[in-house]
């Protein structure tokens, strides 16, 4: 029942990755935009002024892209741990590495957007890093001793 909800929850999750590359760059910078008000407001700070408009906007995308990615790796190896295969890590790192590199071929064809081998490497880093993460909580909590 585990392992079927989270396919379940991995292939939206996916979607939901998919829907978000779906959309053309006026509208993707649109959003961007309200993150970057969200946190003004939040903090009270301009920091467009500081850092400029478009760096903004550029670390804002770049940091999705990281984040996005990070939670795809925990989820592939959550489900992956499920299966009765070696080599683990590898299998759920080289899955998100092959779905970064669909996003970015599937971007190629959405209006103002196109794809960068840049953001699969930054994908791929936070796939990489969302994976370490539940590893490493899977090998600490079989570490901890129950009294």
């Amino acid at each position: 029942m585990k392992r079927k909800f989270l396919f379940i929850f991995l292939l939206l999750y996916m979607s939901f990755i998919f829907y978000l590359s779906s959309e053309p760059a006026n509208i993707s910078h649109s959003r961007n935009r309200k993150i970057i008000e969200t946190v003004k407001i939040t903090t009270g700070k301009d920091i467009d002024k500081k850092v400029g408009r478009e760096r903004l906007n550029f670390y804002v995308r770049k940091n999705a892209h990281f984040f996005l990615f990070m939670f795809l790796g925990s989820l592939s190896l959550l489900y992956i741990n499920h299966i009765k295969i070696k080599n683990k890590f590898l299998i759920a790192f080289i899955f998100c590495f092959l779905y970064a590199i669909s996003d970015e071929v599937h971007q190629y064809f959405v209006p103002g957007r196109g794809p960068r081998v840049m953001d699969v490497f930054i994908d791929s880093a936070g796939a990489l890093i969302g994976i370490s993460f539940i590893k490493i909580i899977n090998w600490k909590s079989k570490r901890i001793v129950v009294k």
